[in-house]
């Protein structure tokens, strides 16, 4: 069963995908996820996904867990933009860091984002490596598929704004879930790269893929 502060991972055709359970203004546990740019959902617990429970004592969680929710009412409507290279961040109170065209989440940036704002990083970030080419064709394939998906003016600016040849870290979706289950202190990149590997080929072992949306 889902607890409040837990990671969902899941998988597609095109790698892993991770959300943050938290508890709804009903009371119900719910996956709080970015599922792609501008689409901001909140869904019941299902079985395409593992979930990998985090170490943070019980106050914690429901700090997380309240954050999650204010985020998710304020976005719910316009949702988040899609971006990895320069990622944004939320204050405490909910709101972006940035709200700017060129910054925005990945679904792993954005529940570490979630983290990062409560006080409770997941992640120590500068242990993380600079993005490689094969980062940088993956996030150029995304943008690509913005490109073609979202022509309103306002998503191309965001699109032309988007700069994959900057320094960034691709943060994954399984290396998100594999820290949540060893936080705190924030994981070390060396602590997660190959156990989060072996944690995803499990999770695509027992589990179907995610239908894309």
């Amino acid at each position: 069963m889902a607890t409040i502060a837990a990671v969902g991972l899941a998988y597609h055709k095109y790698g892993g995908h991770c959300g943050l359970y938290y508890e709804n203004r009903d009371g119900k546990i719910e996956l709080l996820h970015l599922v792609w740019h501008n689409k901001l959902r909140s869904e019941p617990p299902s079985a395409f996904y593992e979930d990998i429970d985090s170490r943070f004592p019980r106050r914690e969680r429901f700090v997380i867990s309240d954050l999650s929710r204010l985020i998710f009412e304020k976005y719910e409507s316009e949702g988040l933009r899609f971006a990895v290279t320069r990622n944004d961040g939320f204050l405490p109170n909910g709101r972006l860091k940035l709200d700017e065209p060129g910054t925005g989440f990945s679904c792993a940036t954005f529940v570490k984002a979630i983290f990062d704002a409560a006080g409770l990083p997941l992640i120590d970030s500068k242990t993380w490596p600079v993005a490689d080419n094969a980062d940088r064709k993956w996030f150029a394939s995304h943008v690509d598929a913005m490109g073609r998906s979202f022509p309103a003016a306002r998503d191309q600016d965001h699109i032309s704004r988007l700069d994959v040849a900057c320094k960034w870290s691709r943060y994954r979706p399984e290396q998100v879930a594999f820290a949540a289950k060893i936080a705190p202190p924030a994981a070390k990149y060396s602590a997660v790269k190959i156990p989060a590997e072996l944690l995803l080929r499990e999770v695509m072992r027992h589990h179907e893929p995610l239908p894309l949306p």
